[in-house]
């Protein structure tokens, strides 16, 4: 249902989406610690960086305007920066 002019079901997309990566790696920690693999150590080691890294694209995606729906081909919303071309 949309909520003030907007989908819920983009945000919830937004956020499943990136779910994904950080269950991707808790499922890996998981798997080295049962193994009680030396792995895990730098495993554990890199969640900050990862929860801060997750966090950081669903801001992003919300700031951008971008949907699942839009990704598939979809045209994107214009932005005004505009990156140079490579000589």
């Amino acid at each position: 249902m949309p909520v003030h002019g907007t989908n819920l079901r983009d945000f919830i997309v937004i956020v499943v989406e990136s779910a994904g990566l950080y269950a991707s790696w808790a499922l890996f920690f998981v798997i080295t610690y049962q193994l009680r693999s030396n792995l895990q150590l730098i495993v554990v080691q890199t969640a900050p960086p990862l929860v801060g890294l997750v966090n950081a694209l669903i801001h992003t995606r919300v700031g951008l305007g971008w949907t699942g729906e839009q990704m598939e081909g979809v045209a994107r919303p214009s932005s005004p920066v505009r990156f140079a071309a490579p000589v």
